[in-house]
């Protein structure tokens, strides 16, 4: 045996050992998960450093937003928009936003907060010439510092630009060969999502108005709620006036603290994915990602620097794409919200892909035990999400249910250290794309 092929042989070795043991908490993840974790935590420094123009950016979008029937938009990248809208815990108001030749047709002012993407640059950047250069649209445009010059140097019509904080070019791991895969701007513009909107939320306050905020209908009686306020900006209430940088900070506080319950006790969980994921590929058989939430539903397999180790397997929120037809020796690593894919609309999809001989494993939280004891009764690898039911971490003042969610932010980072994880094993075995 090479020695190649005698270290990828021991790296198993202590994998399987490890995903075994007991006590998940003392043991030793795979490097690559490590790493996209530690950068995690310096996103979220970065994040914390960076409140005061953040805040600042917020204000001014908030400002403009108080003239009478200003929208808010959200645009660019599916996975911010996705995350944006229609979310517990988010802006009642927040509108889907993408393409932007779409939404702008005789609409009022609107602010427009605008993810940029690489691979779709061009195309946000003729549309907004086209579309956004006027005085009724006030565009945040937010991106990894890169993107963010590039948007300057070429006039991209905007107000005010937020630096994501992404890894400085994009992939975290580098391949020796100016190439970088694994990519950060879907975690690190979720993150800095919520801290703005966060702020835009309290800036609003400080202008006497509060905005209509979603709770989440998993909680009786919030979807009731959410018909009775349906067309409102803004609570009739005079809110509480509130700081620049208490809700931003609240939420990267709660989001540290969500995100290290979450890797402290599954960073095993989710390398022992990883392992079955590149065995699976180095067997000859499809690896495929189920991917349903906000944040992950649409073109996040296909991000830039993307390291292409899953194929996604879903269309939309509930089916299996036509065109992909399950085997024996199959994986699909499902990522979901709260529930496996089984009931209601699912159509007991979960059931069908082991009929087909495919192997299933799970990330979703833990709140609705019974789909937990179901992963669990089938034998299935399950990461849990660990984010708690009502999904929103932030108290406000005047308002009975906490903001600003991370169960997202979560979503995405189990897709990307998994990715990192797998990418470890490819390394160990002098691995190309």
């Amino acid at each position: 045996m090479n020695i190649k092929k005698l270290s990828l042989s021991i790296l198993f070795l202590c994998l399987a050992l490890s995903v075994q043991a007991a006590d998940a908490n003392t043991q030793r993840a795979l490097p690559g998960i490590d790493s996209y974790y530690e950068w995690i935590q310096s996103c979220l420094k970065a994040s914390e450093a960076d409140l005061p123009a953040i805040s600042a950016s917020a204000e001014a979008a908030a400002k403009f937003y108080l003239q009478d029937n200003c929208k808010i938009i959200a645009s660019g990248d599916f996975g911010v928009v996705g995350e944006a809208v229609g979310r517990s815990g988010g802006m009642m108001r927040f509108r889907w936003g993408s393409p932007i030749k779409d939404y702008v047709k005789d609409q009022p002012p609107r602010v427009v907060l605008l993810a940029l993407r690489e691979d779709h640059y061009e195309e946000y950047l003729a549309q907004a010439r086209e579309k956004l250069s006027n005085d009724v649209s006030f565009v945040v445009l937010l991106g990894p510092r890169k993107l963010l010059d590039r948007a300057k140097a070429d006039g991209f019509p905007m107000a005010v630009a937020i630096d994501n904080h992404a890894a400085a070019e994009e992939g975290l791991f580098s391949l020796g060969d100016g190439k970088f895969v694994v990519p950060t701007s879907p975690v690190a513009s979720l993150m800095t999502l919520w801290v703005w909107t966060a702020e835009f939320v309290a800036a609003c306050t400080r202008e006497g108005k509060m905005p209509v905020m979603y709770q989440s209908y998993a909680i009786p009686g919030a979807k009731e709620r959410a018909e009775q306020l349906k067309g409102l900006r803004f609570e009739e209430a005079t809110p509480t006036s509130i700081q620049a940088g208490v809700l931003g900070r609240a939420f990267l506080q709660a989001a540290r603290a969500d995100l290290e319950t979450f890797y402290q006790h599954e960073k095993n969980n989710l390398a022992a994915v990883a392992v079955k994921a590149f065995e699976t590929e180095k067997a000859g058989y499809g690896v495929y990602a189920f991917l349903h939430g906000h944040a992950i539903v649409m073109q996040q397999l296909s991000f830039p620097n993307s390291p292409n180790f899953f194929t996604q397997l879903n269309q939309g929120w509930f089916e299996q794409r036509k065109d992909v037809t399950l085997a024996n020796g199959d994986f699909v690593f499902c990522v979901g919200y709260s529930v496996r894919f089984h009931d209601n609309e699912y159509k007991q999809w979960d059931e069908r892909a082991r009929q087909s001989g495919a192997t299933l494993a799970w990330s979703f939280t833990d709140y609705e035990r019974n789909e937990v004891e179901a992963v669990k009764a089938a034998g299935e690898l399950w990461v849990n999400q660990h984010w708690d039911y009502g999904d929103a971490v932030v108290e406000v003042p005047g308002l009975d249910f906490k903001l600003f969610p991370t169960s997202g932010l979560i979503s995405q980072a189990v897709l990307r250290l998994v990715e990192s994880g797998i990418f470890s094993l490819h390394q160990a075995a002098d691995w190309k794309p």
